[in-house]
């Protein structure tokens, strides 16, 4: 996960010596890009003979590398190398079209469409998880907090701008954001055009939000679903249920006694799941996957983009799926994706090309 971005200045600037990192005391460790050229701390080799970075190559804790232009179409600028060492990544998440990925020790690495700053995750905030939607992302903290990046202004429903609660998890839809507090009370915010932040009274396990519509697995191990219904997406057969998936139009559910069922809308066979044992199902835009406890991945649904075309030679620790592709990260601490790299106007961002 190693690219250096390049900033473009002004003509004007070019006769001005560059700022240095290091120039300050104390800009070598204030996990802060000081002179602009990407590289924070440690990694700037301006800093390589500070007292702080003695014996240090690397800055692996830092979670503001990821630098945006706002240019849409370069899948460069979501993306940095500082933040975890390879062999380090713990988690990942897979928007509409840009992905996150998540180092043991907080750091977050983003890559692909970073048009509303999606890609470019808070400075000094150690998160635990992550989710991300159309142009948001967002992740908890130790404490439950959550914290959301991101939003473009003109699909602006505040959807990024959580409550300052603690919550025992969080779900991230394509425009809003949902958490579940630890006494089961869940909350959902951002667009509710369709009735997806109404959450039903209940007590919660765990919450997944969609393109407009919400499900939530309860405290009896039922789903529910709330929001836009216009495709059977709100129609959860019976359970009890182990795990869940929600997609933009469809979910799919574990059952507590075995087997898989989906509902909602039935596009390239996506809700004729294989009857396999999952430890963890997701959902896409017209694709599913699900991991077995052997750590192999299965996916079914759409496969325009080779969003089901599962990388062979790998076991994995966790997947999730988006829109049109699929990340995952392998049971050696390794990032993988694959699926489409394009926006639904062809438009190349590189949302399933993580950095080296």
């Amino acid at each position: 996960m190693r690219r250096l971005l390049l900033l473009l200045l002004p003509l004007g600037l070019l006769a001005c010596d560059p700022p240095r990192e290091g120039d300050e005391a104390g800009e070598c460790d204030d996990r802060i890009d000081n002179n602009g050229d990407g590289l924070i701390d440690c990694a700037d080799e301006q800093c390589l003979r500070a007292p702080a970075c003695a014996g240090d190559d690397d800055d692996a804790v830092d979670d503001d590398d990821a630098v945006d232009d706002d240019d849409a179409v370069d899948d460069d600028d979501a993306t940095d190398d500082d933040d975890a060492a390879p062999g380090d990544w713990i988690a990942v998440t897979a928007g509409d079209f840009h992905s996150c990925a998540l180092g043991d020790l907080g750091g977050v690495v983003c890559w692909g469409w970073n048009h509303a700053g999606q890609g470019t995750p808070p400075a000094n905030v150690d998160l635990v998880n992550l989710g991300s939607g159309w142009s948001h992302t967002c992740g908890q903290d130790e404490g439950g907090v959550v914290h959301c990046w991101g939003v473009d202004a003109e699909l602006d429903w505040e959807q990024a701008v959580a409550p300052k609660d603690s919550f025992a998890s969080m779900g991230v839809g394509s425009h809003h954001t949902c958490g579940v507090g630890k006494d089961g009370a869940a909350t959902c915010w951002g667009r509710n055009k369709d009735g997806q932040t109404d959450v039903p009274a209940g007590s919660y396990r765990e919450i997944q939000g969609g393109k407009f519509h919400t499900c939530g697995l309860t405290t009896d191990d039922e789903i529910v679903c709330w929001g836009d219904d216009s495709e059977g997406q709100l129609a959860a057969p019976p359970g009890p249920y182990d795990h869940f998936g929600v997609g933009e139009f469809a979910a799919c559910g574990v059952l507590s006694a075995g087997g898989v069922v989906c509902w909602g809308l039935d596009v390239a066979d996506l809700l004729q799941p294989p009857q396999e044992e999952f430890t963890l199902i997701t959902v896409g835009k017209a694709h599913a996957c699900g991991l077995n406890p052997t750590g192999s991945v299965t996916c079914w649904g759409g496969d325009r983009n080779g969003e089901t075309a599962v990388p062979a030679g790998s076991t994995w620790q966790t997947i999730d799926a988006g829109s049109g592709h699929t990340c995952g990260v392998t049971t050696g601490g390794e990032l993988g994706c694959w699926g489409s790299n394009e926006t639904e106007e062809g438009v190349e961002v590189g949302q399933a090309t993580p950095p080296d």
